[in-house]
């Protein structure tokens, strides 16, 4: 039994021509089931609207199943006189077990694009740009007290909330993903993926999206405050994909030193 779930980054909207759009999709199938990655599409033009401007896949065996998830990045062409819905093309992947070959089919991806500017315009009269109302007059009396004034309320209320959420003593632990992750590799047996996986999960909370070992660059360059510790993070992305896609793969990063990984990303976590 496969489960085929598509989502897109951020809207639905406001694309314009030249813009780079992102999908996953997340493929659930019984545990044993490994993804083709022969049929995975080639990078390149789909139509005359739509590029792929690339695509990678990574499965993980969680809680008895095979999950496979796909990211593909994809930049519109398409540029319309008014708002026009297009989709990124559907594609088929090949699935397999140790006895059966499937077929996932990945649905088309709907978005709308906008045009670049208005189709019609005024001619020899700009009432559009005119007000409903006469404007006030404008107070110029004592414009640096009012501004001072301003800026003192703002500061208050930024204090007020911050304290309000916890910033001021270091944010909640709720918002910071690595100390969610060694909170949980600390009270979790060493044998078992939930170890690995909970930092992974971190790594692709802190990122808004899902975080593969080829993408790490952009990862350090979106988030430099981690950039001390990359070479124990490549370190933790390639042992980790020798575990979950290496035949025969086995626990090659001990727990201590997941755990030791984890508790120094937590103390970089909270220079934000």
């Amino acid at each position: 039994m496969l489960s085929v779930q598509i989502g897109g980054a951020g809207r639905t909207f406001g694309y314009l021509v030249g813009d780079v759009l992102e999908t996953d999709a997340v493929i659930t199938a019984k545990q044993g089931t490994h993804l083709d990655r022969q049929s995975l599409p080639i990078p390149g033009p789909l139509n005359a609207a739509i590029e792929l401007r690339g695509i990678a896949a990574v499965e993980r065996q969680e809680g008895g199943y095979t999950q496979i998830r796909i990211h593909a990045e994809y930049q519109n062409f398409l540029a319309p006189e008014r708002v026009t819905e297009t989709e990124t093309p559907g594609y088929v992947l090949q699935v397999t077990t140790d006895t059966a070959r499937f077929v996932a089919k990945i649905p088309a991806w709907s978005f709308q694009v906008s045009p670049l500017r208005v189709a019609q315009q005024s001619v020899g009269d700009i009432g559009e740009l005119r007000p409903n109302h006469a404007i006030a007059p404008v107070d110029e009396r004592d414009p640096a007290v009012r501004l001072a004034a301003s800026a003192l309320v703002a500061c208050a209320a930024a204090l007020a909330f911050a304290g309000g959420q916890g910033w001021l003593a270091g944010r909640r632990r709720g918002n910071r993903p690595f100390a969610i992750a060694a909170s949980h590799i600390a009270r979790t047996a060493p044998d078992g993926d939930s170890q690995y996986q909970a930092l992974h999960r971190a790594f692709d909370a802190t990122a808004g999206r899902p975080v593969f070992a080829c993408e790490l660059n952009g990862f350090f360059e979106t988030h430099p405050r981690f950039g001390p510790l990359r070479e124990d993070v490549a370190r933790f992305f390639s042992l980790s994909e020798q575990r979950f896609f290496a035949p025969g793969g086995e626990t090659v990063l001990p727990s201590v030193d997941l755990l030791k990984l984890a508790k120094s990303l937590r103390r970089l976590e909270r220079r934000r």
